[in-house]
């Protein structure tokens, strides 16, 4: 049996003010330090399970290329040809019966207060498996749901505004009639 062989390239330190010890690398990306404290001379895989349990990842053989937790969440991502699981019977009639009810395949958007994810968690799926349903079924979405809840806030104030230009009218109005009229 052959053992292989894993570097990653660490260093061990002392903070001269706590006077705390322990082993750093640093983000193959951003160049963050990922720091264990605790021990100066950990084994290479136990350094690699705490940093994993801080949410660091790593990747590519000899040497290691450690990748701090922000740069793995925002490193595109390959892309991939896993479909989403399929829904049972029973999803699909209930995530049929919420497209229905919220999505408006006229206008390409949902209403108020509703997504895929939303219904996603509702049904207990991926997102994914919504989506896939929802651009089969009815297309893709067309309209932005942040630029829609913009435009509904927007009327919204024009409402209110409406309503305060009504009320000042009045109290002008009334400011002006002759006192003693009712």
């Amino acid at each position: 049996m052959t053992s292989r062989r894993v570097s990653l390239e660490t260093r061990s330190f002392i903070d001269r003010q706590t006077g705390q010890v322990g082993t750093r690398t640093s983000c193959a990306t951003c160049g963050e330090d990922g720091i264990v404290t605790g021990s100066k001379h950990l084994p290479l895989d136990v350094f690699i399970q705490k940093l994993a349990r801080q949410g660091w990842s790593f990747s590519g053989r000899a040497p290691i290329k450690p990748i701090c937790p922000e740069c793995f969440m925002t490193a595109p991502k390959a892309a991939t040809t896993k479909q989403p699981s399929p829904l049972d019977p029973r999803q699909l009639r209930q995530a049929m019966g919420l497209l229905e009810q919220y999505f408006d395949d006229a206008a390409g958007s949902y209403g108020a207060g509703r997504s895929d994810r939303l219904i996603a968690e509702e049904v207990g799926v991926a997102a994914a498996a919504i989506t896939a349903l929802r651009e089969e079924a009815f297309g893709p979405i067309r309209a932005d749901p942040e630029v829609e809840a913009i435009r509904k806030d927007v009327v919204d104030i024009k409402t209110l505004l409406a309503e305060v230009d009504k009320r000042l009218d009045r109290l002008d109005q009334a400011r002006k009639a002759p006192k003693g009229a009712a």
